[in-house]
């Protein structure tokens, strides 16, 4: 593209730019070649969007309202009065398409749509008039004056305006003075220079992005501090214009200089003594290469202008001479430039000199800046600045009126969404006024030049954007499309009378003079670029420069710096020639201003010589810097008048200006849209981050209606949060007031006891059972009258056994013998097989439609799957809580379980109906209602059913008792069971103890089980397997419609002798109860097959064989069943005639009645006082009239107890174990429902049976209601365990031929112990899974043994008849030998300390002489498997301790207990008890009161107990398996009995801390504690005292009842209590006392011995005694029978006790000897007596 060239006249430009004017009314149709022109521009696009503004100039030179329809705006001359004329209603008069002029703008009246295409911008008429209207404007200023309309809507956001706020300015200084500091201790350090940190690797990071920070804020501050042109325009300007520069983007010009400096200062250490590459930071900011060193060159050169600005000002105080926000850099005011910048300058340019292309452009930017300064310089040293005339009057005016709109500008920009836009617009408009119409830019003119142009005439040319309303000057450079002829223009100088003399405008065709009036000769003028007629597009704002005080306005911000003009620099002023006698002077000033700056020029020009010879041609294309003398000049001469010269000669400024002035405008450019660029992407990330705003309070909004939402669900959570707090809380005193109300109770026990601290107001006998009573006895102290006796209630225990009986009963404090229950007429029951009959057939419509399903809880598939996803333990304070069912005898009540990570609860809604409805005194029977339990209690947990349904779970409790909830489905059982602790359904059915077996159905549970292999193998009895099938099936103690069911056994009640041997006693087995009467099974039979009914299936039985009704009538004389039944039927006992009243009219009823079909219930085998009424009820009289109080037995049972022992046995038989499998099938298995059921007889009503209905499907309340009492009512089925037939039980001659046999003899051997002391204790832990069975003894001299026990022993054999030992032959019934003596014919005695002792594994080895003789003791217990060659096959073996003859001292230490026994304790079978292992043996009778524990290996005390005030003279423990827990009692002299724990895992006693504390205190004796016995599986202590009777204790230390006879029965000496709940004593006045735990004496008979030891058989059916004559005796337990005697000893037998497999009894004689026998109860069973 052509360059203008100074010279042409004012004529010629005139012409040439009314011609492009023309172009300018145009229609933007044509956006495809708009697009096209585009193409070529190099910008960014986001700059190039916000330049892509068309506007138009109306030249015109009337000021009409409208022109050809569009919009005119008058702007006047002092940019004061805009006037706006809106003819939207009447433009379209000329025919013109508007649609393409309206509707393009946002609807915001302050933002302009961006982006659009050019066609759509809306155009504009922009009319320039002279002075000589502005008055008709101002005068008609108010009544022209519009506003935008401000459009349909507000937008959604705003484009916010890129100002310099202080807080970023504060922010911009901390983060600089960071930096700052960084490098200041860089330049601190000692050793290192900054250039060793600077380029230091592990810097690099923060010397690139400090680069990137000073890259980023360069361009910006450069405009901030009024932008590189406007600067140097000042600089160069002759009159110094330095005070109109104004303050952009909301920052002070001091503090953007400052900005500015420091950025610089960074500049210096970070850019220019770095060695790094910037190219990977330039192309991550997207630009060019070499983009970091131009910005460098960019911050240089203002940093040096704003440096000469200083100097030019001399030293005043302003904006160029900040001098109180930092140091000054001018060092040498004279000086062009300071020697700082020049090196600045000079490292620039040479940084990176290899890389050819940025180094040369920037030397050519340099060598123009550097040229136009000195040029500048040498002008200003020719004439200096205070020899210019002043400005007119009127300029100066004119110049206030300028600086004052300028003013207004910028204050009225705030909050202008564009100014992020318009801003570099703006500062430009405003830099244009500080620019002097007579700066020096390198352009020489003459004398005659100034004279030619004095008449050339002067318009006011401006230019406004009014696309958004605002009053913002557009500026635009001064670039020309291609094709379209370029005016070239020169300086045009007017007088300052011309520029108020023109009158009119210019003309089409004519020159335009856009310079304004300046009293300075030196104006610069700028191209209007226009478009033809034909409608080209132009590329750029228009730009029009007006000087209203001397100031010129400019703009370069075009697209392509090679169309830029830089004429406006031009120095149109001719200088001076000096005079000879100021040449010496001027050359003085020129070397000392220029001589720090030629020689960079010179460098410069020397090192880029062939590049700058074919850049700096002259006029007609020479080289001027080589072919000239000018390479020379800047080589050779060191003039500096020499240089600058040739730099004023007219070829080198237009060469400079043409060429060099290129590169700094595209310099300055690049700078400009890096500033805009950066303004823009900050107003579109403000916009980004304003739309997100507006969205975030649209969220905002939205959220907090969720958030109320929110609030309100939880304000709804919280309050039942604290309506269930405050129902815990409630709970949770209720639970203490139960518990308190317990303690009192038990206060009141213990005080009111005949046994207790106020027995001397009591009876024996008798004990006040209330507060009351308590309250009732200083009255009647006072009165002297002995208290009245209270009538003692009991009531059953929920207490169960391992068979899960329930035998105990304790005190009932609710207790009475309701009177109040009168009987009721016996036409208020009706029959219940008619009321099913009379059914309302809706209810059984709707039951039909309400079929049920049976569906388990876990497939039989996921059995086998892995119990890893149950087993996941939950967490957190409160696991879960659902609403449950609470299912208790006689009561179904509503409530809420909680499960923590430890402890279940629950508690009661006492606000619902149920809870309401129920009877108090039931409620009260009931010990759940506030409950808490702890995990550690739980032992088994079992799916069950409630109203056929499986949505409930029974947990069973180490309390040996259960606790049965119900819940509203399957799921939330599943998550109950899941949030318990992993127990399955305990140990005893061998199924593992996972949470898939608790959910395990009851068929799935008899699958898995080792029950039925158990019971055919005759291993457990046919009590435990059918309560074990019952258990399985679902029947429960909890629920009275479950109740446990057993067969009616014997059919014979009316001999008075039952014989069991006969057949004729027992009942079919395999046949259901309603068939056992032939004529009635006709009747069912005969009804089942004519039942016809449309709802109801057909059914044999219209009654249960277990119902509710039926097991309170059962149990109706013990509490708390008294009360259910009572609560039952109102209140009122029923007719004596249907109260069980007795056994044989019962049977009877079984057998005739046909609603009668009920079987029997497990009390009926074990608990005798159910027949009993001691509670003196009143149930009636019969219609025969006999009153109804204790049950009648029938005539061969003289007691309850004999009847239940009968009964019992009756079950045991072997005419019953061979038909019990067909009871089940009926009952449990395949003949339960479907055609076996049919062919058998054994159908019942249809609602009895499991997935006959499910009430959860029925919605009516009512309805559901009706359904669920006639379950209840009508009794459930249980479960189905089997599909096919039950395998019967083995006989028992199979599993064991010779079990009748006759025994072998009974004395096996005899063992002699050297001490020759009595052994008072023995301990036979004699199991085989013990990793050594062995026989503890204890001697009276504190001596023990462990002996090892073989288990492989069967019975002497061939081999082993001869003795070993030496004994001799005696006769058969001869006294056993304890001595040596004569023994037993074929049996062995051993002598320890003999040759004959031996420690074999089957008895005394012929090896051992040899061993004893070499005299080496055993180091360790020896193996029974190392020796396998023994000759003689015993039982028993001594200890190979005391076995050993030599060295006996020592081995005596390992075996003894000490010497610190009390003398006053004498001992006993009772002071000694082994661990169940034999590893450890407590002793008592120690004299400082404690009992000690000792290793049975080493002899050494392991622990002391202490926690008795007295000696304590007995001991005991409990049974227990093999390494489990156990209880260990204590008896001492200070009459009370301590319960401790011992620990296997500890193998110690323990309590609440380190220190062994006791479980419980039992007290109620007056005397020493002689003898005591304990069962953990009753849960009874029984003890004994000198002078008392017997008390029987619960293990939670509550006192039961004593035990007590005639009156010689006092100071029991041996006391054992047996699992079947028998008490056997033995007294001193050689009484045998047999008792119940319940407190009845059984037997009482005079022996003719005195007994020390005694023992009772597993099954609690014989008793073995042994006494001083040394008489070992067998005895049946019931009626104290002397079955059998074994042969006498020679002395008294001390201690006795029974191998596992109860086939070896073993004694421990006065005399220090151990006796083997032989024992087999079976042959004294009463099958054996009568059938074999």
């Amino acid at each position: 593209m052509a360059e203008t060239e100074p010279g042409l006249n004012v004529a010629d430009g005139m012409e040439t730019l009314s011609k492009e004017l023309e172009n300018v009314y145009v229609t933007a149709n044509d956006s495809k070649q708009s697009e096209a022109e585009f193409e070529d521009v190099n910008m960014d696009e986001d700059t190039q969007e916000y330049n892509n503004e068309i506007h138009v100039i109306n030249v015109d030179d009337k000021p009409g309202k409208f022109v050809n329809g569009k919009k005119v705006i008058e702007v006047t001359k002092d940019f004061m009065d805009i006037t706006t004329s809106d003819g939207e209603s009447e433009a379209n008069t000329t025919g013109d398409n508007l649609d393409e002029t309206i509707d393009h703008t946002d609807t915001a009246p302050t933002r302009e749509m961006q982006g659009l295409p050019e066609h759509k911008k809306k155009k504009i008429e922009i009319e320039t008039t002279d002075e000589r209207y502005g008055s008709e404007v101002k005068k008609g200023k108010e009544a022209k004056r519009q506003t935008f309309s401000p459009g349909p809507a507000r937008p959604p956001f705003r484009i916010p305006e890129f100002r310099w706020s202080y807080i970023h300015q504060r922010l911009l200084a901390d983060i600089l003075f960071s930096l700052e500091t960084d490098i200041q201790v860089w330049r601190a350090h000692s050793t290192k220079s900054v250039l060793d940190f600077v380029n230091s690797t592990e810097n690099n990071i923060f010397v690139v992005n400090t680069v990137h920070l000073i890259s980023q804020l360069t361009d910006n501050l450069i405009i901030a501090c009024g932008g590189l042109l406007p600067l140097l325009a000042s600089a160069t300007s002759p009159n110094n214009d330095v005070d109109v520069l104004e303050p952009t983007q909301g920052m002070p010009l001091e503090v953007s200089l400052s900005f500015l400096q420091r950025l610089l200062n960074m500049a210096d250490v970070l850019v220019f003594a770095s060695s790094l590459n910037f190219a990977e930071l330039e192309a991550e900011k997207n630009m060019s290469s070499g983009g970091i060193l131009r910005q460098s060159l960019r911050l240089v050169s203002t940093c040096a202008v704003r440096n000469c600005l200083e100097c030019k000002g001399g030293g005043k105080s302003g904006p160029f001479n900040p001098r109180s926000l930092m140091e000054s850099p001018v060092k040498d005011p004279e000086k062009l430039l300071q020697d700082m910048d020049v090196n600045r300058l000079r490292a620039v340019i040479y940084r990176d000199v290899e890389e050819t292309k940025q180094a040369q452009f920037l030397s050519l930017a340099v060598v123009y800046f550097i040229s136009v300064l000195m040029v500048s310089k040498y002008r200003d040293i020719l004439e200096p600045p205070g020899k210019l005339k002043k400005s007119s009057n009127s300029a100066s005016s004119t110049a206030h009126s300028s600086q004052s709109h300028l003013s207004d500008r910028q204050s009225g920009q705030v909050g202008h969404p564009d100014a992020g836009l318009k801003q570099e617009d703006e500062t430009d408009a405003r830099n244009t006024s500080m620019e002097s119409g007579g700066s020096a830019v390198m352009q020489e003119t003459n004398e005659e030049e100034i004279a030619s142009t004095m008449n050339s005439e002067n318009y006011e040319a401006a230019t406004i954007d009014i696309s958004d309303g605002n009053h913002v000057s557009k500026s635009s450079d001064g670039e020309t499309l291609p094709g379209v002829v370029q005016s070239e223009h020169h300086a045009n100088y007017h007088g300052p009378e011309q520029s108020h003399g023109h009158h009119g405008g210019p003309v089409h065709g004519q020159h335009i003079n856009v310079g304004l009036a300046n009293n300075d000769p030196k104006v610069v003028q700028h191209p209007i670029p226009v478009v033809d007629s034909r409608g080209d597009r132009i590329h750029q704002d228009i730009s029009v420069l007006g000087d209203a005080a001397g100031q010129s306005q400019y703009n370069l911000g075009g697209k392509r710096p090679d169309e830029l003009d830089i004429n406006k620099f031009a120095h149109n002023r001719p200088i001076p020639v000096p005079t000879p006698n100021r040449e010496a002077q001027l050359t003085q000033k020129l070397e000392q201003a220029l001589g720090s700056v030629c020689p960079l020029l010179r460098e410069i020009m020397t090192d880029f010589s062939p590049f700058l010879s074919k850049t700096l041609v002259g006029s007609h294309g020479q080289d001027l810097l080589i072919e000239g003398k000018a390479i020379n000049t800047f080589k050779s001469s060191t003039s500096v008048v020499e240089l600058v010269m040739l730099l004023c000669s007219q070829e080198w400024q237009n060469s400079l200006q043409k060429h060099a002035g290129l590169a700094f405008i595209e310099l300055i450019n690049e700078g400009r849209l890096l500033s805009h660029a950066m303004k823009d992407h900050i107003v579109r990330v403000a916009n980004e981050a304003e739309f997100i705003l507006n969205r975030m309070r649209a969220d905002d909004v939205l959220k907090h209606a969720e958030f109320e939402t929110s609030c309100l669900s939880s304000l709804t959570d919280r309050q039942e949060e604290e309506k269930m707090c405050d129902h815990l809380i409630s709970a949770a005193r209720r639970r203490d007031a139960v518990l308190a109300g317990r303690l009192v109770d038990k206060l009141c026990s213990i005080l009111h006891n005949p046994h207790g601290a106020w027995s001397s107001l009591s009876t024996p006998g008798s004990s006040p059972t209330s507060l009351q009573s308590i309250r009732s006895v200083p009255r009647m102290v006072e009165e002297k009258k002995p208290p009245r006796s209270p009538v003692q209630y009991w009531k059953l225990d929920v207490w169960e056994d391992d068979a899960r009986r329930r035998k105990r009963f304790v005190r009932n404090t609710l207790g009475s013998s309701h009177s109040e229950a009168t009987l009721k007429a016996p036409m208020d029951q009706g029959n219940n097989e008619d009321a099913i009959q009379s059914a309302e057939d809706t209810i059984h419509s709707v039951l039909s439609q309400a079929k049920g399903q049976n569906q388990d809880l876990i497939e039989d598939a996921d059995l086998l799957l892995e119990d890893r996803e149950l087993d996941l333990d939950l967490q957190g304070p409160v696991n879960m809580s659902t609403p449950a069912i609470l299912v208790s005898p006689g009561l179904s009540l509503p409530g809420t379980v909680s499960i923590t990570s430890s402890e279940l609860y629950f508690e009661v809604n006492e606000d619902s109906p149920e809870f309401e409805k129920a009877d108090s005194l039931v409620l009260r029977y009931c010990d759940h209602l506030h409950g808490k339990w702890f995990f550690s209690e739980i032992r088994a947990i079992f799916s069950r059913r409630y109203l056929l349904n499986n949505t409930a779970v029974e947990l069973f409790l180490a309390s040996r008792t259960s606790i049965m909830f119900s819940f509203p489905d399957q799921n939330t059982v599943k998550k109950v069971i899941k949030a318990l602790p992993r127990v399955g359904v305990g140990i005893k059915y061998g199924i593992p103890q996972t949470r898939r077996a608790s959910m395990m159905s009851p068929r799935q549970l008899y699958r898995a089980s080792n029950m039925t292999q158990k019971w055919q193998r005759r291993e457990i009895s046919n009590f435990e397997y059918l309560m074990f099938l019952n258990t399985i099936a679902g029947r429960t103690y909890n629920d009275l419609n479950q109740y446990p069911v057993f067969p009616w056994i014997i059919t014979n009640y009316d001999c008075r002798e039952l014989d069991l041997s006969s057949p004729n006693n027992f009942r079919d087995l395999s046949k259901p109860i309603g068939a056992l009467n032939q004529s009635r099974r006709d009747y069912f039979e005969s009804r089942y097959e004519s039942w016809e009914h449309d709802q109801i299936p057909a059914f044999h039985y219209g009654t249960h064989y277990s119902t509710s009704a039926f097991t309170l009538n059962w149990l109706i004389r013990i509490e708390p069943f008294t009360s259910l039944f009572l609560a039952m039927q109102g209140g009122k006992f029923d007719h004596p005639n249907r109260l069980f009243s007795s056994i044989k009219s019962s049977w009877n009823n079984c057998q005739r009645d046909t609603s009668d079909v009920k079987e029997l219930i497990p009390e009926f085998f074990y608990l005798s006082e159910m027949f009993v009424n001691t509670n003196n009820y009143k149930l009636g009289q019969l219609d025969d009239g006999l009153t109804v109080n204790d049950v009648e037995l029938p005539p061969w049972a003289s007691s309850p107890e004999e009847f239940v022992r009968i009964n019992r046995q009756a079950l045991e038989c072997e005419f019953v174990s061979c038909q019990l499998h067909q009871w089940v099938d009926l009952i449990f298995g395949y003949k339960q429902r479907g055609p076996e059921a049919v062919r058998a007889t054994n159908v019942f009503y249809y609602l009895t049976y499991e997935g006959s209905v499910d009430p959860e499907s029925i919605q009516d309340p009512v309805m559901k209601e009706a359904v669920e009492n006639q379950i209840r009512n009508f009794g459930q089925t249980p479960s189905q365990l089997l599909l096919e037939p039950h395998p019967p039980r083995s006989s028992a001659m199979h599993l064991s031929p010779m079990m009748f046999n006759s025994s072998p003899e009974d004395v096996c051997m005899v063992m002699k112990f050297l001490s020759n002391s009595p052994i008072v204790h023995i301990t036979a832990n004699t199991f085989p899974q013990l990793p050594l069975p062995s026989v503890l003894t204890v001697s009276a001299a504190h001596q023990f043994a462990v002996n090892r026990w073989n288990p492989a022993y069967t019975g002497p054999t061939s081999s082993s008849q001869a003795p070993v030992a030496a004994s001799t032959p005696a006769t058969k019934r001869g006294p056993v030998s304890g001595s040596g003596t004569p023994a037993a014919s074929g049996k062995a005695t051993t002598s320890a300390g003999g040759a004959s002792t031996s420690t074999g594994k089957p008895s005394m080895s012929g090896s051992q002489p040899s061993m004893s003789s070499q005299g080496q003791a055993p180091t360790q217990s020896p193996s029974y498997a190392e020796n396998h060659t023994s000759a003689v096959n015993l039982p028993l073996s001594m200890d190979p301790v005391l076995a050993v003859v030599t060295n006996t001292t020592g081995q005596m230490a390992r075996r003894h207990l000490g010497e610190d026994f009390s003398q006053k304790i004498r001992m006993s079978p009772n002071c000694f008890v082994a661990t169940v292992d034999s590893r450890f043996i407590i002793a008592a009778g120690f004299w400082d009161n404690s009992f000690r524990i000792f290793s049975a290996e080493t002899a050494k005390i392991t622990q002391i107990v202490f926690g008795h005030y007295g000696v304590v003279t007995c001991l005991a423990r409990s049974e227990c398996n093999i390494s489990s827990d156990c209880y260990i009692v204590s008896g001492s002299e200070d009459c009370t009995v301590l319960l401790w724990h011992w620990n296997a895992r500890t193998q110690s006693i323990v309590g609440e801390g380190e220190t062994p504390t006791p479980r419980a205190i039992l007290t109620g004796h007056e005397n020493t504690i002689s003898c005591v016995s304990i069962s953990a599986e009753l849960g009874l202590v029984v003890s004994g005292s000198v002078y008392g009777p017997l008390l029987v204790h619960t293990t939670f230390g509550d006192l039961l009842r004593s035990l007590s006879g005639p009156a010689d029965l006092h100071s029991a000496t041996c006391l054992w209590l047996s699992r079947e709940g028998v008490v056997m004593a033995c007294y001193p006045s050689h009484h045998l006392a047999l008792y119940t735990v319940n407190g009845k004496l059984l037997r009482c008979e005079m022996h003719s011995d005195s007994i020390n030891s005694i023992l009772v058989s597993r099954d609690g059916e014989y008793v073995v005694t042994a006494g001083e004559k040394g008489i070992i005796e067998v005895w049946r337990t019931f009626h104290l029978t002397l079955l059998y005697a074994f042969p006498g000893c020679e002395s008294s037998v001390r201690s006795l006790a029974l191998s596992h497999d109860q086939k070896f009894l073993m004694a421990g004689l006065a005399t220090g000897s151990v006796v083997v026998f032989n024992i087999d109860f079976n042959r004294w069973h009463h099958e054996f007596q009568q059938r074999y």
